[in-house]
């Protein structure tokens, strides 16, 4: 199909014969000479609003639903139920066989990240390309991009896609956010699968309430899939508490023996971890050896397996998960025989409890740096100040994205008026780092969460250049 017949076949309208156009967007922002923008409804106001900045840098016309106030053009298009055929348009536009691209969805309030990985490496090794989207970027052989977002909106979805070399049998691991699912961002999508891994508590600034929260979150159950969804076993407390309608689920856990998936995990013999799916009704099981740490993202392999079941019969997965890596940013170690520092994205209570458990169970003692967003979720701050008080004898807190919000203002939400001895606060998070490390004795793990693998922090509007991982490089 000639290119100019697209918009009639899509939309219903002609392409103005005397437009040229090299890139199509649903953002202003990235609006330039000879663009066509979608004017749809966003997070929080309807792109309407900002068909006259479009028009300034230079868009050639704009789609819409919904006409513009005091703006007369031949060159805005209106077009009813547009949502709906987007995605049609889409796979027209950029030449894309759906039908040939498997779609996999993860969402949890921890380890989402870790599961969407290990599922992209894991494909990978049946021969098939393999895709990952999410908090990392989009990561795929040969292309990479950074991400502006955890789950991206369709056009920005496409667009990662139309730059791929080969599409034909490609997995495309996505981490499905809260954000995203409340907004619908890849609802039109046909899943392969979809993966509950847990459901705590996060993002309270946008949600406003835990049930709204936990509401997005199962929403991932009522989108389009070819097989039954993974959910975590204690997901099916939150089903049950919200009443909503009973769903065909496998369910996995590494302790509820009724759980469809048993993943059970023991120190090796020699090195490492031994660990067994056991299948309950089929009375199969999987048996492997590895090296991961903590225990938590061993659980997010054996989901990650269990979401690729049937893909990876061919494997010897005893052979093939040893050279199966963490994504950058969790649990990245540096030792030395004088220090030990571990960098991971734990940012809510939760994830820091399961981090700081771990390495206390294998330490007499251990450090930890970290600090809380601003602008974000107030409620969490205290529980994780105190979460790192129940393992830590040493805390620093420091600055993590404050922001707009004073530091101050940060700093008073979550620590106590009457600052216990072992706590120290530092504002600058790179002077922090830097003092924590140096002051580190030989035998305790420091413990720098928050970050992960990200490279920049927002204070004050500004972006600045930081990387946890950078800091901690210099001193090993």
């Amino acid at each position: 199909m000639n290119s100019k017949d697209i918009w009639k076949d899509c939309f219903g309208f002609d392409f103005p014969s005397s437009s040229t156009v090299l890139n199509i967007s649903n953002s202003s922002k990235e609006i330039k000479k000879n663009s066509v923008f979608f004017a749809v409804q966003g997070t929080k106001s309807h792109g309407c609003q900002f068909i006259h900045e479009a028009f300034t840098k230079g868009a050639a016309f704009v789609v819409t639903d919904k006409m513009p106030e005091n703006i007369n053009s031949e060159n805005i298009f209106f077009v009813p139920d547009l949502e709906k055929k987007i995605l049609n348009f889409l796979l027209q536009y950029y030449s894309i066989d759906i039908t040939k691209i498997k779609f996999f969805g993860v969402t949890g309030t921890n380890g989402k990240t870790s599961v969407a990985y290990l599922c992209y490496q894991l494909y990978k090794k049946t021969g098939n390309p393999s895709a990952y989207m999410g908090t990392l970027g989009f990561i795929s052989d040969g292309y990479q991009s950074i991400a502006k977002e955890t789950t991206p909106d369709i056009f920005s979805l496409f667009k990662h896609l139309a730059s791929l070399n080969k599409t034909e049998g490609l997995g495309l691991f996505l981490e499905l956010s809260s954000h995203g699912l409340h907004q619908k961002r890849l609802s039109m999508l046909d899943y392969e699968k979809l993966c509950i891994a847990n459901i705590g508590s996060d993002h309270l600034d946008y949600h406003q309430t835990q049930e709204d929260y936990e509401r997005s979150k199962l929403s991932i159950l009522d989108l389009n899939q070819r097989s039954i969804p993974l959910v975590n076993y204690d997901v099916l407390e939150v089903i049950k508490k919200h009443k909503i309608k009973d769903y065909e689920m496998q369910t996995f856990s590494d302790m509820q023996e009724k759980s469809d998936f048993l993943f059970r995990i023991l120190p090796g013999e020699i090195d490492g971890y031994d660990v067994e799916i056991n299948e309950l009704e089929k009375s199969k099981s999987i048996k492997f050896n590895t090296n991961l740490f903590p225990k938590f993202n061993i659980t997010n392999l054996c989901t990650a397996i269990m979401m690729l079941k049937n893909n990876l019969i061919k494997l010897n997965i005893n052979k093939e998960i040893q050279n199966i890596a963490l994504p950058k940013g969790r649990n990245t170690v540096f030792k030395s025989s004088s220090k030990h520092v571990i960098i991971d994205f734990a940012h809510n209570d939760a994830a820091m409890n399961n981090i700081l458990a771990s390495y206390k169970e294998k330490y007499k003692d251990v450090w930890v740096l970290f600090g809380c967003g601003g602008e974000r979720d107030r409620s969490k701050r205290s529980r994780m100040y105190k979460t790192a008080q129940i393992y830590a004898s040493k805390i620093f807190f420091t600055s993590d994205n404050s922001r707009n919000e004073d530091f101050v203002s940060i700093k008073k939400d979550a620590l106590p008026s009457n600052l216990p001895e072992g706590t120290s606060i530092i504002e600058d998070r790179e002077e922090a780092i830097e003092s924590a490390v140096l002051s580190l004795p030989k035998d305790i793990p420091l413990l720098i969460l928050g970050r992960g693998h990200e490279e920049f922090l927002d204070i004050k509007n500004k972006t600045i250049a930081h990387s946890d991982i950078s800091s901690v490089k210099r001193f090993f």
